[in-house]
């Protein structure tokens, strides 16, 4: 193949056409010794003689956005036309017959481009569309400049226009496209338009960390593409339902890195399926979305298990589809987990193993609640938190250790029950896979289960911590280089105050243990008490909205859950506030937002209202990470931001007098009050036992991010079922450039907030 330059002149930012004529062209042929006495025998493609060029002119608008939109931009220079010449077929006659057999001469031709898109700053692009149609960002080349103040020239531009002469563009965010083939548009430029993000200034939260879902998907975390077998020559894909050649694994990081490039740690997390609300019961397993799927290239595998070997995920009907569909994806397949780790590492991020329980209890069960004295029926898929010991009378005797061994080690009283489909059996699994894969930064024992690790024996110890012990120990041996804890609830991480007015310290035994790093906190605590009526409580305090940065900061140390709390749902509505109080001089014991008082006392139970010796805990003596900080994207999130919006769910719903309208600004704004609260070294103390700071810089990890990259999540009802889940719940997700009215005004008007 030939390459040939046709045209050498930029258009420039002044703009006007260029082009080349056929001397150009002829000359090019002659110089490659390609003239007419070939044409006897050489098919010719077509060709082009002449290529029309617009570009910008002077006195064109440029464009200012705000948010995420789709505009078309200005070219501002172009390169050469290139001309590919490619030959193929033909002979001289020497196969022995005499006769010369005709070839054929093909042509492409591309060129490189620049294009402003608009004034300011770009940070990043999604989609791109040529003549209306959706072309894959992984078919071109490109250099995104964002019009940086102290930017330079590009150095192709400079090459072709001369050094002293390149404009850097300043202010100005443009594009550059390399080698853009335009034979497919009829040799022409195409025209072409760009989702460009802008997001506000101050308003887009810090990113360091994220929780990436979906959890429950065979395949959507495996890097390479992979499609179903639907029969012969027949297939679709598995893992490609934004592009046909990229997986959505690599699509939806790229959008991570290109949206939060601060980004360094992200929370990988794998699911296993809980089936009993009744801890002596309930089996953790590996499950599958579908008995007869066929993949390629790899099929599905976990923990030994094949397809045939797994058992089903449940059905609903009338969720996004007529017919019985999965309540959820399938485990990923270890595979995908495996490569999932090596390419998070790739790509420079730090990687949190987070094994995840779901429950799936479908709503025609007819299980003894254990919540409910024993009635048949358990909640359609409740929180993994509500496991517990069955009848509740068996708290404070022998059977809570029984019942917490057969949900922990697969058996009960010396008998084998299964040794796999348990907790440990979980945990040693995905210890064993992290080590496969080279291994991970930290690893989570397990999450939020704090019905269980509440629960007493008859010698008043907590079994549930006791066996956290036992697993770090074992896991530590298995990586020994990598953090390990667990990852408790807001309301469990502290004291427990008993029915009967002891106060304990039930994950003392593990947060103290050596094989315990860090405190892992999933922390959803709420930030307001916001009403749509005036002159409610929170108002009368001096907030202006709930969107105000004060307001929310304040009540992380302060509000529901530090100075007061509800006794009742009637108390709620009425707003009698019951202060938070303690004759013994220790009010943080009560207080489940005093997390820096926790973490800075020693812990000492009281039975009977005496203090008793202190626990294990040292004051400061471990790092806390919040493994998992959220707000739904929906009006009042931050009043109740543990609230998630699962139609499919028994715990799905709306927080505390929300209408039910998405906000995208109230999960911006609550993401941003906890992180700039905790950037301020007077919120955040640094330990004298290991000289770091209580709340690491990097220690936030933000729920969540998914890997089914947007917007074909969540838009792909076909596809997935919690897609309309997205719109009000807490995924990052395609909300990152959003602009809300209030800072958009600001912005318009050049004001800070």
């Amino acid at each position: 193949m030939t390459d040939l330059f046709i045209d050498g002149q930029s258009g420039g930012s002044s703009g006007g056409s260029s082009g080349g004529g056929s001397d150009w062209l002829q000359l090019a042929l002659d110089l490659a010794g390609q003239n007419n006495a070939d044409e006897g025998r050489v098919s010719e493609g077509r060709r082009v003689t002449h290529l029309q060029l617009l570009t910008a002119r002077p006195g064109q608008p440029v464009a200012r956005v705000f948010g995420r939109m789709r505009i078309g931009g200005h070219i501002i220079w172009h390169g050469p036309v290139v001309e590919h010449v490619s030959e193929s077929g033909g002979d001289d006659g020497d196969k022995g017959d005499g006769a010369a057999t005709p070839g054929r001469r093909d042509y492409r031709y591309s060129l490189s481009l620049a294009i402003a898109l608009c004034e300011g700053a770009v940070s990043h692009i999604g989609r791109i569309w040529a003549d209306g149609k959706l072309l894959p960002p992984s078919h071109l080349s490109y250099t995104l400049y964002n019009g940086a103040d102290d930017a330079l020239p590009d150095p192709l531009i400079a090459a072709a226009m001369g050094a002293d002469a390149t404009p850097a563009f300043r202010g100005i965010s443009y594009l550059l496209l390399r080698s853009l083939d335009v034979t497919a548009f009829g040799n022409r430029i195409p025209q072409l338009s760009f989702e460009v993000f802008c997001p506000l200034a101050d308003e887009t939260p810090p990113v360091s960390a994220v929780c990436l879902l979906p959890g429950a998907s065979e395949f959507a975390y495996h890097p390479e593409p992979h499609v179903q077998v639907l029969g012969l020559g027949r297939a679709r894909g598995e893992n490609l339902t934004a592009e046909a050649d990229r997986s959505d694994w690599e699509i939806s990081l790229d959008q991570l890195q290109s949206a939060h490039p601060t980004c360094r740690h992200v929370a990988l997390v794998v699911a296993w399926f809980g089936t009993d609300l009744r801890a002596g019961e309930c089996r953790l397993m590996p499950k599958i979305d579908n008995r007869d799927k066929q993949t390629l290239p790899s099929e599905w595998q976990v923990a030994g298990l094949a397809r045939h070997d797994a058992t089903l995920v449940s059905s609903v009907s009338g969720i996004s589809a007529p017919d019985n569909i999965p309540a959820f994806g399938g485990t990923p397949s270890d595979g995908a987990v495996t490569a999932a780790i090596r390419d998070l590492h790739r790509r420079g991020l730090k990687v949190m193993f987070y094994p995840f329980i779901m429950m799936d209890v479908p709503p025609d069960n007819q299980l003894p609640d254990p919540h409910n004295d024993g009635a048949l029926g358990q909640p359609a898929y409740p929180w993994r938190g509500r496991i517990t010991c069955y009848p509740a009378s068996a708290q404070g005797t022998r059977q809570v250790d029984k019942q917490l061994a057969r949900f922990v080690n697969g058996h009960g009283d010396g008998q084998p029950y299964d040794a796999l489909f348990c907790l440990r059996g979980m945990v040693h699994h995905y210890a064993r896979l992290c080590a496969e894969a080279g291994g991970v930064e930290s690893f989570l024992l397990a999450s939020e289960l704090p019905a269980l690790s509440r629960l007493y024996n008859r010698r008043n110890t907590y079994p549930l911590a006791e066996h956290l012990v036992d697993l770090a120990r074992e896991v530590r041996a298995i990586l020994p280089d990598t953090q390990i804890s667990y990852a408790a609830d807001w309301t469990e991480y502290g004291a427990h105050v008993r029915r009967n007015g002891d106060v304990d310290f039930p994950l003392d035994a593990f947060w103290a243990d050596a094989n315990c790093d860090f405190i892992g906190i999933d922390n959803y605590l709420p930030l307001s008490d916001w009403r749509d009526e005036p002159n409610h409580a929170d108002s009368r305090d001096g907030a202006a909205d709930i969107y105000d940065a004060a307001y929310l900061s304040g009540n992380l140390r302060g509000g529901e859950y530090f100075d007061w709390y509800y006794r009742s749902p009637e108390d709620r509505q009425a707003q009698n506030r019951t202060p938070i109080t303690d004759g013994g001089g220790e009010p943080w014991l009560f207080r489940a937002k005093d997390i820096r008082g926790w973490w800075g006392n020693p812990h000492r139970p009281r039975y009977k209202n005496e203090k008793q010796a202190a626990t294990p805990w040292q004051p400061a003596m471990k790092p806390i990470r919040f493994t998992e900080l959220g707000c739904p994207a929906v009006d009042k999130g931050a009043n109740q931001p543990n609230v998630f919006p699962d139609r499919l769910s028994s715990e799905g719903g709306l927080p505390h007098f929300s209408s039910g309208a998405r906000d995208d600004y109230m999960q911006t704004v609550f993401i941003r009050a906890v992180s700039d609260f905790y950037a301020a070294p007077e919120n955040n103390p640094r330990s004298p036992v290991y000289g770091g700071p209580m709340l690491a810089d990097d220690a936030i990890y933000l729920w969540a991010w998914d890997a089914r990259p947007f917007p074909v999540f969540p838009y792909r009802l076909d596809v997935w079922r919690d897609g309309d889940n997205w719109h009000t719940g807490h995924w990052l997700n395609g909300r990152y450039a959003s602009a809300p009215l209030q800072p958009l005004l600001r912005a318009l008007a050049g004001e800070r907030p």
